[in-house]
């Protein structure tokens, strides 16, 4: 999944993927063990010349969750 934000910066997109394992658990009910990796990037540039705010990053860092369906 790719997506691009506008709200209150000059450009920001995010993008991430996630692989998964489905199993069994409390009975019918399942689980599943996600992980993958996720980028995001924001530029801004705001303010007056006396007063300029900048920022540009890039963040990036492995995801790991654990699904419950019941």
């Amino acid at each position: 999944m790719i997506g691009i934000i506008a709200f209150g910066s000059d450009f920001a997109w995010d993008a991430f993927g996630l692989v998964g394992y489905r199993f069994s658990m409390f009975g019918d009910k399942d689980g599943r063990l996600v992980g993958g990796y996720r980028l995001q990037y924001q530029n801004y540039d705001g303010g007056d010349r006396n007063d300029n705010f900048e920022w540009d990053v890039t963040l990036h860092r492995p995801l790991l969750g654990l699904v419950i369906r019941f």
